[in-house]
């Protein structure tokens, strides 16, 4: 551990939330996926990655052996879905309609946890980031399956106040993370 003396706490809210609270200094910093539109002047932003929405799944469900995956070939499927408040979920959706595809919904989960959970016990298919399954997919219990034809790709955003005095523990996790980004 390079920075023994550093606790870190984790809150989880969607990019609105963040952005005000780093606006507030109730923060110091914020991850968000996806495209960050309202930065308030006093809050700097960063792209790190970006990220992909896939299709996951069990290492035997029937699409475990495909790379890529056309849209079309998506309808019907029962999937795992995420609870409303997911920018994820909305993505999918939006896509959905778009394409006039309709999901069996076998369950809502509550979070990204939940719904690869879910998938793992067999209630289906779910669409979650390609980042947030990557240990699942490196032992083999999840396969992540690219879509053809629909724009999921979403960037993952560092956000910090833009001050000159950042926190000793905002300037550590900054270092590390330019460190890791620059190479």
């Amino acid at each position: 551990n390079r920075f023994p003396k550093i606790a870190v706490r984790l809150d989880i809210c969607n990019a609105t939330e963040a952005v005000d609270r780093l606006a507030q200094n109730d923060a110091d910093l914020a991850l968000v996926r996806g495209p960050v539109t309202h930065l308030a002047k006093t809050v700097a932003s960063q792209t790190l990655i970006d990220d992909e929405t896939v299709l996951a799944v069990r290492a035997d469900h029937p699409f475990a052996k495909r790379q890529r995956i056309q849209i079309a070939d998506l309808s019907g499927l029962d999937i795992v879905r995420q609870g409303s408040s997911s920018t994820t979920q909305t993505m999918v959706d939006r896509l959905a309609e778009g394409h006039a595809l309709e999901f069996g919904t076998t369950f809502v989960a509550p979070g990204v946890d939940a719904v690869k959970e879910a998938i793992l016990q067999g209630l289906g298919a779910g669409f979650l980031s390609r980042f947030a399954i990557s240990r699942e997919c490196a032992i083999g219990s999840l396969k992540a399956i690219s879509i053809s034809g629909g724009d999921l790709k979403r960037p993952v955003t560092l956000l910090y106040p833009r001050t000159p005095q950042l926190s000793p523990r905002a300037h550590a996790f900054l270092d590390i993370v330019q460190e890791a980004h620059l190479g």
